[in-house]
């Protein structure tokens, strides 16, 4: 029976999502998505929980896993760990049965292969046991599949995008401050009828709401840039918003123009005098540094192309920067 009060999960999906309502509403019909045990084979992806503080040393502890836990008090979940999980292990599944609803791999690598993930999500999967005979879970009896991570899932190509969707989780919690000291104790553990109501009623809220809207997306706040990071540098990304943009938005300056190869190196490692003593020992190179040029330009909006162009006597090798 629904007494009118907010529950403490509802609180906290909402502290997670920084209370945000449209970043709420994709927490909501993610969770829902994976209550529902219908499978549309047109809406066939898995649900990534990731952190949206961006962080050389992603740390964790930001309350990911807890999403976990509010399925698995609904839904037969197999937790797998993430961290050294191996897709070349025959028996990688077998604490999948015939009954699992869910498969949540709990803080997956950074170097995670999500692809090899991809006919398991959309054909149903084969899981073979130590001791026992292999068998196969039919597409619409498979599980459906969630990951946590502290790291963004690299991924490209829409096929890719058919097969996710993320939500970033806000850092509010951490090691410092734990869900217990937010609420005075441990969620699930220490509830009465009462609360359990609340979270059972705001589960099925969840439910109704991705029913009525499908799987939300929102605007997100550092996933991109998460993502140029995991493939580049930390100076590099920093160098590059100072570079190109104003105000966080793309300067129309920089556009347009050809600009020596050099020039941009240079600048580079003269702001960041430990990659300048790397290129003069030979570790780090006008390659290397094109190449992520290229991942920043993707995903930031704008395009890179190579070419000589005449500077004084000879051709010199330069970039050309494109909306």
């Amino acid at each position: 029976m629904n007494d009118g009060k907010r529950g403490e999960v509802e609180q906290f999906f909402s502290i997670l999502c920084n209370h945000d309502v449209n970043r709420l509403l994709a927490l909501k019909t993610s969770t829902g998505y994976e209550l529902h045990r219908f499978k549309d084979p047109s809406l066939t992806k898995a649900v990534i929980i990731v952190d949206e503080k961006i962080s050389e040393e992603p740390e964790g502890g930001t309350g990911k896993s807890l999403v976990v836990i509010c399925l698995s008090h609904i839904r037969n979940v197999a937790k797998i760990d993430g961290k050294d999980f191996d897709f070349d292990n025959r028996f990688a599944f077998q604490d999948v049965n015939w009954d699992t609803e869910i498969i949540a791999f709990d803080d997956v690598a950074k170097r995670f292969d999500f692809e090899r993930l991809f006919h398991k999500i959309t054909d149903g999967m084969e899981v073979e046991r130590k001791g026992e005979h292999r068998f196969k879970i039919p597409r619409d009896k498979s599980p459906k599949f969630m990951l946590t991570t502290n790291y963004v899932i690299q991924t490209e190509g829409v096929s890719a995008d058919r097969r996710k969707v993320e939500v970033e989780v806000y850092p509010y919690f951490g090691k410092s401050f734990t869900p217990r000291e937010e609420f005075g104790h441990n969620l699930f553990d220490e509830w009465d009828t009462t609360e359990w109501n609340r979270f059972d009623q705001f589960m099925i809220d969840c439910t109704c709401e991705f029913l009525k809207h499908g799987l939300k997306t929102y605007q997100h706040v550092n996933l991109n840039e998460r993502r140029v990071l995991q493939l580049t540098a930390f100076d590099f990304v920093q160098w590059g918003n100072d570079y190109f943009k104003i105000d966080g938005k793309l300067n129309p300056a920089r556009i347009g123009r050809w600009i020596p190869k050099k020039e941009l190196f240079d600048d580079f490692c003269n702001q960041f005098p430990d990659f300048g003593k790397s290129a003069d020992k030979g570790k780090f190179s006008q390659h290397k540094f094109t190449s992520w040029l290229k991942v920043y330009a993707s995903h930031n909006g704008f395009k890179v192309t190579e070419g000589r162009q005449r500077a004084d006597v000879k051709p010199e090798r330069c970039f050309f920067f494109e909306w």
